[in-house]
This record gives structure tokens, C-alpha cells and sequence, in this order.
């Protein structure tokens, strides 16, 4: 007998020791329907590889909630390893479009990003992230994520009714007054505030703790260090030195920062 004779219950019990990552791939490999073309266009079209009952049953039995993918789950060896045809293959076996609305590639240094082609036009997606965020970028990862195909990712989300908050790429800088993809000290890390009509997007830009407060971000710290850079006078340097100095508690960070 081999793998792929089992029957499905039994494929979604041994897909639970997996990490959640995993259990899409596990799915795809014991699921020989599943296609496993290159995904190299930006278009949408090429999505060639669509669930199976096999595949349903272990995604339903073993991976619960489709709401979270995290890269961070496996190790960062692994992780380097996933390509763009991996990462396509698990947001199509998850139904990605409809269920996912927390994305963290951490680790995936391989990817040129061709293969969220499947995440394009989502309204339920609203927190994708490249690296977990830092306060600085200066020592990040090698990546090969494509500006251009990152950019045409996020104007497809843009649309009345998206769902999107936080979003954070720091290999990829954005000119809002130009337009364009520039090198410059601007990371792409905006969190989303949401304008009075029918809850579209305000534009993303490269956002700056010296700007105006921001709405309150439940994916990252960036409210927590602007309230710190305000009642203290201080540069963003500082006030997120004292924050991690006193375990993110606010008040011990302000007395902390007090002469």
C-alpha cells in the first residue's frame, strides 16, 4: 500500500502533526491532480491548480481555520526554500481569496511574489507582510521580491469594501509624490486609515511617525512608539529602545525617557 492509497481521513490525521504551512504542501504532494506548473505571469490566469476532494478533506481535518498563513511556523531553512509555485499552490488550497486575512512570508527569500497571484481582488486580506517588523531594515534578509509585481498585488486589493490594515514590505520603496519605485529611506509599512466613504483605502505611501497620529494597529507597534516619540520629545530610535528596555509598557518607557 502506498501514501496515496490512504483514505482521506486518515491523510487529515497525519497532516495534523504538521506545521500549517506544511499541510498545504502535504495536501498538494499526495493529491496527483493537482498541477504543478510554473507560475511566472502576473496575471491572474495562471492558476492552474485547484483542490481536490483529497486535498478539501486534509485542509478541513487538518489545518482548521483558513484565516492565518505564517511563515515563521517552519524553520527559516525551509522557508528559504519556498518558491513562488509553493506559495500559489498553498493560498489556492486554502481558498485564499475567500478565508485568508493574515499573511507573513518571513523566511521566503526566494519568492518573487508572482505566486500571491491568487490573493489579487481579495476583500477579506488584512495583514500581509514580507519580514516580521523592525525598526530598522538595514539588516534584512536577501529578498527577490519584485516591486512591480508587489505594487500590482496591492492596487488589486484597493478597491471599496477591502479589508487591508497593515501591510509591510522593507525591500520595496514607494515615491507617492512621483509615483514611483525609487531608492530612497521609505519602506513600504503603511497602516491602513480608513476614509468615510464606503471604507475605501487611503492611498498607500511609505508612512512616517512624524506625521499625524495614526489609527491604533493590532499587527504591529507603530501606535505604541509614536505615543512615546510624543510625550518624550524623542526620536523613533529612542523611544523604541525604551519600550524594549521596559517590555513595551508604555508608562515605565515614559518615566524611562523622563530626565
Amino acid at each position: 500500500m502506498q501514501l496515496l492509497d490512504l483514505p482521506d481521513l486518515m491523510l487529515a490525521n497525519i497532516a495534523k502533526y504538521l506545521t500549517k504551512p506544511s499541510i498545504p504542501l502535504f495536501a498538494i504532494a499526495v493529491t496527483p491532480q493537482a498541477s504543478s506548473v510554473g507560475c511566472t505571469s502576473p496575471d491572474a490566469s495562471d492558476i492552474t491548480c485547484q483542490p481536490t476532494s483529497t486535498s478539501n478533506a486534509i485542509i478541513t481535518g487538518a489545518y482548521g481555520e483558513r484565516h492565518t498563513l505564517n511563515f515563521e511556523e517552519i524553520e527559516e531553512s525551509l522557508a528559504s526554500k519556498v518558491t513562488d509555485d509553493h506559495v500559489r499552490d498553498i493560498l489556492i488550497c486554502v481558498d485564499a481569496i475567500n478565508n485568508l486575512k493574515i499573511l507573513k512570508l518571513a523566511g521566503c527569500i526566494n519568492i518573487q511574489g508572482h505566486g500571491l497571484n491568487p490573493l489579487r481582488g481579495s476583500l477579506v486580506l488584512e495583514c500581509i507582510e514580507s519580514h516580521k517588523p523592525q525598526l530598522k531594515n538595514d539588516n534584512l534578509p536577501q529578498s527577490n521580491l519584485s516591486p512591480n509585481v508587489i505594487i500590482s498585488l496591492l492596487e488589486s486589493i484597493e478597491s471599496p469594501g477591502n479589508k487591508l490594515q497593515h501591510m509591510y514590505f522593507p525591500e520595496i520603496v514607494y515615491n507617492e509624490d512621483s509615483a514611483d519605485l525609487v531608492v530612497n529611506s521609505n519602506v513600504l509599512h503603511f497602516c491602513v486609515e480608513r476614509g468615510p466613504r464606503c471604507g475605501a483605502m487611503v492611498k498607500y505611501h511609505p508612512s512616517s511617525l512624524t506625521r499625524t497620529p495614526r489609527p491604533e494597529c493590532k499587527y504591529c507597534q507603530c501606535k505604541v512608539i509614536e505615543l512615546v516619540m510624543i510625550q518624550c520629545s524623542c526620536s523613533k530610535t529612542r523611544a523604541h529602545e525604551a519600550l524594549e528596555l521596559n517590555d513595551w509598557d508604555v508608562v515605565n518607557a515614559i518615566l524611562h525617557l523622563t530626565p
